[in-house]
């Protein structure tokens, strides 16, 4: 993610219409620059892969959470 944009897929994440979250989480996913984006939709891909294995590796989405959230959607200081 970039810190520009960070405040922006917080408050998303927050809508309480589900329609509308995946509307402007989409938005923003489109207004990241390019390398920023493939770099997202790779790591995506891979989480989702460690998560369809989670009854061998305790990885649930939860835990995925978790562990990267901080490291995904940190504060620039």
């Amino acid at each position: 993610m970039t810190f520009r944009f960070n405040q922006q897929f917080l408050d998303a994440c927050n809508l309480s219409n589900l329609s509308e979250k995946f509307i402007e989480i989409h938005r923003l996913l489109h207004l990241l620059p390019e390398t920023n984006f493939e770099l997202l939709e790779l790591l995506m891909r891979h989480l989702n892969k460690v998560a369809r294995h989670s009854s061998q590796n305790k990885m649930t989405t939860a835990n995925l959470a978790t562990c990267f959230g901080p490291t995904i959607f940190r504060a620039e200081q």
